[in-house]
Parts: C-alpha cells; sequence; structure tokens
C-alpha cells in the first residue's frame, strides 16, 4: 500500500509538469475555429513560410507586419483556399483530388509570393531595388495572377475571387499541357504555352516545394476530404 501511495503522489508531481510542456498555438493564434483542411493547410503555410523568417516590405502600409500578424493573415489564406476548392462548383487540378489541390494551390502561392502582404492585399512595394517584384507591377495576389491595372483593386481586394480564377488557370494548364511530366504541367500558367523552355524550367523549379507542401504536417492531413465539400456561394 505504501508503494502505492508513492508512486500516485510522484505521478501527481509530473503531471504539472507534462501540462505546462503541451505546445501552445504557434504565435498565440487560436485555430479551434479552423476546421480540419483548414488547420492543416494553415500549419502548412506556417511550416513552408514561417512568419518569423519572413520578408516584409522596409516601408509602406505592410512594412510593420509582425509574425504574429503575419500568422493571423495565413489563417485567412488557410479559409480562402479552403473555401474555393472545396466550393462544390470548383473542380481538382486534373489528376488531383481537392486536398491535394488545396495543398497544391497553397504551394504554388509560396512560391509565388512568399505569401507577402503586399504581394497579397496590395499595392505591391516595387521601390528601388525591388522595381521587378509582382512582375513589374502586372501581376496581383498571393498567386501573382496578371492582370489589368484598371482591375487590380478588386483582386486586391477579394482575395476568393483571386484563388478562384488562378484555381481556374492552373486546371488550364495542367490539361493543354498533359502530354509533358508532371512537373513541366505548369508550363502554360508561367510562360503562356506548353512549348516555352522558360516555362517548363520553372515549372519544374516549383514542383519540389508544391510536393513539399502537399505533404507537410501529415499528422494534421485530412486522411479524406469528400466529407468537407461545401455548397455554398463564394
Amino acid at each position: 500500500m505504501h508503494r502505492l501511495v508513492l508512486a500516485f503522489a510522484a505521478l501527481l508531481a509530473v503531471l504539472p509538469a507534462q501540462a505546462s510542456e503541451a505546445p501552445s498555438a504557434p504565435f498565440g493564434v487560436a485555430t479551434d475555429d479552423l476546421n480540419p483542411v483548414e488547420l492543416w493547410l494553415y500549419h502548412a503555410a506556417l511550416q513552408q513560410a514561417p512568419p518569423e523568417r519572413a520578408w516584409t516590405p522596409p516601408s509602406g502600409p505592410h512594412a510593420d507586419e509582425t509574425p504574429q500578424a503575419r500568422a493571423r493573415r495565413y489563417k485567412t489564406i488557410a479559409k480562402d483556399i479552403y473555401r474555393v476548392v472545396f466550393d462544390s462548383r470548383a473542380k481538382p487540378i486534373p489528376g488531383f483530388n481537392r486536398l491535394d489541390t488545396a495543398g497544391f494551390v497553397l504551394g504554388h502561392a509560396i512560391g509565388e509570393s512568399a505569401l507577402s502582404p503586399d504581394a497579397d492585399l496590395g499595392p505591391c512595394y516595387r521601390e528601388h531595388p525591388w522595381q521587378t517584384r509582382c512582375d513589374g507591377g502586372q501581376s496581383v495576389g498571393i498567386l501573382q495572377l496578371q492582370i489589368e491595372k484598371s482591375q487590380q483593386p478588386e483582386f486586391f481586394g477579394n482575395r476568393k475571387r483571386l484563388i478562384w480564377h488562378a484555381l481556374k488557370a492552373l486546371r488550364s494548364s495542367f490539361s493543354a499541357c498533359r502530354d509533358l511530366p508532371v512537373e513541366e504541367r505548369l508550363a502554360m500558367y508561367g510562360a503562356g504555352n506548353c512549348e516555352s523552355e522558360r516555362g517548363r524550367v520553372a515549372s519544374r523549379k516549383r514542383w519540389p516545394l508544391i510536393q513539399s507542401v502537399m505533404y507537410s504536417a501529415p499528422h494534421l492531413r485530412p486522411s479524406s476530404s469528400s466529407n468537407y465539400v461545401i455548397d455554398a456561394p463564394l
């Protein structure tokens, strides 16, 4: 009996220490409002584009984005990607299910813009020596779509619309370039056609990042995507 009492006392002494070691929400950002797909995308973004190491514009409206603010913005990006890709009207990228497509979109976004605040929310910072950022001011958003100047404010202000159009462009590129190796099928997205050597090289360079994001945070990645399809307007 005495040994049992001692063992129980030792267990009680250990429990508080274990509880204090439990990981807190990264950057103090709560995630209880995220569904499993959004939570996975959010953590994939944290892993592949760490807020504490991110570039921010040296001046302008987004120069003071803190790591915590960046993490909060990542949450909204995760939600927007989910809302678009899992919309019942949206079609996945050929050869991928919705979950893989969501990871694909996030990975491509990280590669295109590093999820930087100015590329995401506008205006894109292009002071010296960054004049060529956002394709010289022609591209908009986390997925760097080329948009007419007159329409850019509308897309900067509506990320879901931007993702919708980008997903359509990604599907078109994969369909048009279906005879190329899978890692080169972004050629049309980046260069306008499947024959472009520049586009094919850029696609091959982007592919490892997309794969890394698609398989990030495996302990959080849902086992199935069919349960999360939504039938709601953007």
